[in-house]
């Protein structure tokens, strides 16, 4: 494993010292999106070692976005505090992407964070150390009708319908959560 770290690590510099935007990002994403248990390790260790050497504030919002993302899927392989810890981890993690991907400037970005927010929360809802399901649930239900605002069903058609589902399950959860506290 601290082999593989060191490699990570000189794959990161390497390309950010040759100012590599491509290069870098393709090593981190490469290393965050496989799911076993050393690579996800790996990648939430990768990812947050880019967040910290990025050469440019978008390439830093797209490490914190990837690192949101394996932090998640860590998450489902966690019980009780430490796996509602990542989830946390995980919603900070967006929200410092938020920073740099703004409606306002980058409205396309902002949705899929907008969505990705919807998923950890909902995942929160649902993860062993929830309490009461509902505020996380009502908080992913925000996010997606946030990501809703920019995707088009003319011409982000996949993207509006997968956001529209989401919509549905989440609003369908909180439902459910209101029948049978009835």
């Amino acid at each position: 494993m601290a082999e593989d770290t060191r490699i990570f690590d000189l794959l990161i510099t390497q390309a950010t010292l040759a100012n590599d935007a491509d290069g870098y990002a393709q090593a981190h994403y490469d290393r965050v999106r496989h799911g076993t248990p050393f690579a996800l390790t790996a990648g939430i260790g990768l990812a947050r070692k880019c967040t910290s050497i990025a050469p440019t504030p978008h390439l830093t919002a797209m490490a914190q976005n990837d690192l949101a993302i394996a932090l998640q899927e860590q998450s489902t392989r966690t019980a009780g505090p430490e796996g509602a810890d990542l989830l946390a981890e995980a919603v900070e993690s967006y929200r410092a992407a938020l920073c740099v991907f703004t409606d306002a400037d980058h409205p396309v970005d902002w949705a899929m964070i907008q969505g990705n927010l919807a998923n950890v929360e909902k995942a929160r809802a649902a993860h062993d150390s929830a309490p009461d399901p509902r505020p996380h649930l009502e908080a992913a239900l925000a996010h997606v009708q946030n990501a809703l605002r920019v995707y088009d069903p003319a011409h982000m058609s996949y993207d509006h319908g997968s956001a529209t589902q989401l919509r549905n399950n989440i609003q369908a959860a909180l439902d459910a959560l209101s029948s049978s506290s009835s």
